[in-house]
Protein backbone atom coordinates (compact mmCIF):
# COMPACT_ATOMS: atom_id res chain seq x y z
CA UNK A 1 0.00 0.00 0.00
CA UNK A 2 1.41 3.33 -1.01
CA UNK A 3 0.87 6.18 1.38
CA UNK A 4 0.88 9.89 0.50
CA UNK A 5 3.99 11.83 1.47
CA UNK A 6 3.83 13.32 4.96
CA UNK A 7 3.74 16.83 3.53
CA UNK A 8 0.25 16.15 2.10
CA UNK A 9 -2.40 17.41 4.54
CA UNK A 10 -4.96 14.82 5.56
CA UNK A 11 -7.78 17.33 5.28
CA UNK A 12 -7.50 19.99 2.63
CA UNK A 13 -10.03 22.62 1.71
CA UNK A 14 -10.54 20.85 -1.62
CA UNK A 15 -11.36 17.63 0.24
CA UNK A 16 -13.84 19.42 2.48
CA UNK A 17 -15.49 21.00 -0.59
CA UNK A 18 -15.96 17.52 -2.07
CA UNK A 19 -17.43 16.32 1.23
CA UNK A 20 -19.91 19.22 1.28
CA UNK A 21 -21.16 18.28 -2.20
CA UNK A 22 -21.64 14.63 -1.21
CA UNK A 23 -24.63 12.81 0.18
CA UNK A 24 -22.77 10.26 2.25
CA UNK A 25 -25.90 8.51 3.60
CA UNK A 26 -27.79 8.50 0.29
CA UNK A 27 -30.95 10.18 1.57
CA UNK A 28 -31.03 12.88 -1.11
CA UNK A 29 -29.72 15.71 1.09
CA UNK A 30 -26.17 17.04 0.81
CA UNK A 31 -24.01 16.61 3.91
CA UNK A 32 -23.62 20.36 4.39
CA UNK A 33 -27.40 20.87 4.18
CA UNK A 34 -28.02 18.13 6.75
CA UNK A 35 -25.48 19.71 9.08
CA UNK A 36 -27.09 23.15 8.67
CA UNK A 37 -30.54 21.63 9.26
CA UNK A 38 -29.34 19.80 12.41
CA UNK A 39 -29.80 16.27 11.05
CA UNK A 40 -27.24 13.45 10.86
CA UNK A 41 -25.41 13.37 7.52
CA UNK A 42 -24.31 9.78 8.23
CA UNK A 43 -27.77 8.32 9.00
CA UNK A 44 -30.14 7.77 6.06
CA UNK A 45 -33.14 7.70 8.40
CA UNK A 46 -32.24 11.17 9.68
CA UNK A 47 -33.10 13.81 7.11
CA UNK A 48 -34.45 17.37 7.25
CA UNK A 49 -38.16 18.13 7.16
CA UNK A 50 -39.18 20.04 4.03
CA UNK A 51 -42.94 20.62 4.10
CA UNK A 52 -43.18 22.34 0.70
CA UNK A 53 -40.52 20.19 -1.02
CA UNK A 54 -38.56 23.21 -2.21
CA UNK A 55 -35.20 21.80 -1.13
CA UNK A 56 -34.86 24.16 1.84
CA UNK A 57 -35.31 22.47 5.21
CA UNK A 58 -38.13 23.86 7.35
CA UNK A 59 -35.90 25.34 10.09
CA UNK A 60 -34.15 27.48 7.44
CA UNK A 61 -37.12 28.04 5.09
CA UNK A 62 -38.61 31.53 5.33
CA UNK A 63 -41.88 30.19 3.83
CA UNK A 64 -42.25 26.61 5.12
CA UNK A 65 -45.61 25.89 3.48
CA UNK A 66 -44.75 27.52 0.14
CA UNK A 67 -47.82 29.76 0.00
CA UNK A 68 -45.85 32.92 -0.79
CA UNK A 69 -46.29 34.41 2.71
CA UNK A 70 -43.26 34.39 5.00
CA UNK A 71 -43.58 32.33 8.18
CA UNK A 72 -43.47 35.35 10.49
CA UNK A 73 -46.28 37.08 8.55
CA UNK A 74 -48.32 33.90 7.96
CA UNK A 75 -51.09 33.25 10.49
CA UNK A 76 -50.86 29.53 9.63
CA UNK A 77 -47.22 28.99 8.50
CA UNK A 78 -47.68 25.22 8.20
CA UNK A 79 -51.05 24.97 6.41
CA UNK A 80 -49.61 24.63 2.90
Amino acid sequence: IRRPPRSTPLYSSAASDVYKRQDIDGDGWLNVDETNCLTDAFDSSSFPNDMDFDGICDPLDLDMDGDGVTNDADYYPTDG
